[in-house]
């Protein structure tokens, strides 16, 4: 799924920045067309290029070599697959009078959003780990990523939307197989 994917490269791409090895031997942990697709998002895109600048120069620069010159050990997309849970990435962005919450959909290129205007107030984002006010209802199978500096407290409009989201992750083939594992896991601990 598209959204473990992203945050995948993201973490990957958060620890390449901080080494700036200038060298692309390590692993996206997704396909170079996924990435591609993050990369020309008009959310996620332009933050990913402001955000790690050392770290896509250095991927850009192993496809700039001649194909017959490129060692297949620096190839950032060789792409290895998991059984993960699912997850929808909901990202965060924000102005000075607006959060914005955006769950986007990588297949069609559209995207569910909720503008939250002129919020009363905001929660600043904190550490991995930090509990929002906006996750009510709490759900591990979205995931925030902050674009800013803003988190929005609770919204019944966002609540309704993560609502949603979640469900319908959990009715999709990824979520029902997901299920198959968890019900799998559960019988033999309880064997």
């Amino acid at each position: 799924m598209f959204d473990q994917e992203l945050l995948t490269a993201i973490r990957v791409l958060e620890i390449q920045e901080s080494l700036k090895n200038g060298t692309s031997a390590f692993m996206m942990g997704c396909s170079k067309g996924s990435f591609d697709m993050f990369r020309q998002h008009p959310t996620i895109g332009p933050w990913l290029e402001q955000k790690y600048p050392h770290t896509l120069a250095a991927i850009d620069a192993y496809f700039e070599e001649p194909v017959e010159e490129r060692n297949i050990h620096e190839d950032p997309f060789r792409y290895l697959t998991n059984s993960e849970m699912p997850v929808r990435v909901m990202l965060v962005s924000n102005t000075e009078s607006a959060i914005t919450c955006e769950f986007p959909d990588w297949g069609s290129g559209k995207s569910r959003v909720v503008v939250i205007r002129n919020p009363a107030g905001y929660q600043k984002v904190g550490p991995a780990g930090t509990l929002y006010d906006f996750q009510n209802p709490s759900s591990p199978y979205i995931v925030p990523v902050f674009l800013g500096d803003k988190a929005p407290l609770y919204t019944h409009d966002l609540a309704v939307m993560m609502t949603q989201v979640t469900l319908e992750l959990l009715q999709s083939d990824e979520g029902v197989a997901w299920s198959n594992i968890l019900a799998e896991r559960s019988l033999d601990a309880n064997a």
